[in-house]
């Protein structure tokens, strides 16, 4: 089937509008969707370390609060919380509605929904009132940036971000036999490990057993971040020793390296291919998409390492895509 301005508009884009028109060929999404970034340039959105309230004010001024507690500073302080708590409400509207107005005015209508499939597929939440407002500023920080470049570094960015490591519980993660577990008696959290392989890479499906959980949790310990330090590695709370995911062999030496050489290697792992290709497909196509085009997205980002621009333009190329 050919080039359909009206189905991409609506299939690939944020839908028909009144005042732009959609554009005439799949050349020029593409070319659109490398060029400059005006919706986030008319309609800005921080990233994490320049969205106000920042988390540490915020944890600050908690702290206050409750070391306030029945004493004549109590109401100063519980007055000083409530302001930043409405802030942060206000914050996260003004985001919101930043996020609509780009997808209600763009000219770029791939860009958003792209903008927006990503951020689903790295899906994270708010675990306290602290996080309400960061949502939006992960997307700008782990998504927008990458939406054309490899998805190997969109993977490091989610995985290493703070909200990632807060939402997952990944401070709470540490080796068993480290020096900072032996101390404290504490172990794993494998919810960053399972996320990452059954949701961000290789799904549900993929080849892999819990073990390979557990070894993947082993290596991401050291992940550490808080409103105090901010992000970091902390090698004394990771797990010693080689670990083995998948056949493929760690070497721990407990350095921040190990890990995003193992983020790299899953990134391209042909079942991560596989599963990043149907759910672009289902996304953009059908629940049931064509097996031929899913195949072809496969192919091609196995061929390219995981180039999401080359993965776009099969999918925009390929005739199923034009279907009504």
């Amino acid at each position: 089937m050919p080039f359909d301005p009206h189905i991409a508009a609506i299939r690939f884009g944020t839908g028909l509008s009144p005042r732009v028109a959609p554009l005439e060929s799949a050349q020029a999404m593409l070319a659109a969707l490398t060029g400059p970034d005006l919706m986030a340039r008319a309609y800005p959105i921080p990233g994490f370390d320049a969205a106000e309230p920042t988390v540490a004010q915020y944890h600050a001024l908690n702290l206050a609060r409750r070391d306030a507690r029945d004493t004549p500073q109590m109401d100063a302080a519980e007055e000083a919380f409530r302001v930043i708590r409405v802030a942060a409400r206000d914050t996260r509207l003004h985001y919101f509605l930043a996020g609509m107005a780009r997808g209600v005015e763009t000219a770029d209508g791939f860009r958003e929904r792209l903008h927006a499939f990503w951020a689903d597929h790295f899906t994270v939440r708010a675990r306290n009132a602290f996080f309400t407002h960061m949502v939006a500023p992960f997307a700008t920080d782990v998504v927008r940036p990458h939406l054309t470049g490899r998805f190997a570094d969109m993977l490091k960015a989610a995985v290493l971000h703070p909200l990632m490591l807060v939402y997952l519980d990944q401070q709470l993660s540490i080796g068993p036999n480290s020096q900072a577990g032996q101390r404290r008696n504490r172990g794993l959290n494998e919810n960053l490990a399972r996320e990452l392989l059954e949701l961000h890479t290789l799904g549900v499906d993929g080849p892999y057993q819990q073990r390979d959980v557990r070894e993947m949790a082993e290596l991401l310990t050291g992940l550490v971040w808080d409103a105090g330090q901010g992000f970091r590695y902390v090698a004394r709370n990771a797990e010693p020793g080689a670990e083995t995911v998948m056949g493929m062999v760690f070497a721990r030496e407990a350095r921040l390296e190990t890990i995003l050489d193992a983020l790299e290697r899953i990134a391209t792992h042909p079942a991560t291919a596989r599963h990043i290709a149907g759910k672009l497909a289902v996304h953009f196509l059908s629940d049931t998409p064509d097996p031929a085009l899913v195949a072809a997205l496969e192919a091609r980002f196995v061929a390219t390492g995981g180039d999401l621009l080359a993965v776009y333009e099969v999918m925009l190329d390929h005739p199923a895509a034009w279907v009504p």
